[in-house]
């Protein structure tokens, strides 16, 4: 954590009189430079961070955590139509109306395809600002991602025989993590709270001058 600018300002404010009025020379003269060069590499630190995350932000944390909960959105209502009982006397549901349903299924599991491979085209573009403990849990959403377009079809139907996933030998790949979604939106919420900080800081620190 970096000291406050502004106690460093405050601290200007009382010693500078002080030198001045003491008449130490070229002793004292020497020290505030180096207080004053420390101050300018504290905000040249600052700036470098903030402009960072601002690009983190933007470029890649942004639009990664907007993917993945709208997945998260797409397949809780995708979990909601399936669990409703199609042959519930209440709903007397037409085959073609059973049709309708399953139609509205496999096209929820397009948008979260979609929404994978987006992830993926970002990640491939923007990669070099992901955080270095966030690399190992990408690789394996993408490689789900990959696995489900080459072990499935949009229908779900497995290209592999059943018994490979059932023999417990190689599991079905995870097309979406809420764990993964919300590990993004906290790392994401945390950058744009810290951001919000050092603008803050600077800001104030200019405006004492």
């Amino acid at each position: 954590m970096l000291p406050s600018l502004s106690l460093w300002s405050d601290v200007l404010k009382i010693i500078i009189p002080v030198i001045v009025a003491s008449g130490l020379g070229i002793w004292a003269n020497r020290k505030l430079e180096h207080l004053k060069k420390d101050i300018q590499n504290m905000l040249a630190v600052r700036a470098r961070r903030t402009d960072f995350l601002r690009s983190q932000i933007e470029k890649l944390y942004g639009p990664l955590s907007f993917y993945l909960d709208l997945n998260s959105q797409n397949l809780a209502l995708h979990a909601d139509i399936l669990r409703v009982d199609t042959s519930s006397p209440q709903l007397r549901l037409t085959s073609k109306e059973i049709d309708q349903v399953i139609t509205a299924i496999n096209l929820y599991a397009r948008r979260t395809t979609a929404n994978n491979e987006a992830i993926a085209d970002l990640l491939r573009a923007q990669w070099a600002w992901l955080d270095t403990d966030d690399g190992e849990v990408m690789i394996k959403h993408v490689f789900a991602h990959i696995r489900s377009n080459v072990e499935f079809d949009l229908a779900n139907n497995a290209k592999l025989p059943l018994d490979y996933y059932r023999e417990g030998s190689i599991k079905p790949p995870t097309v979406h993590s809420t764990d993964l979604a919300d590990r993004i939106r906290k790392k994401l919420q945390d950058k744009q709270l810290e951001l919000s900080g050092l603008v803050s800081a600077v800001t104030t620190t200019r405006d004492e001058h």
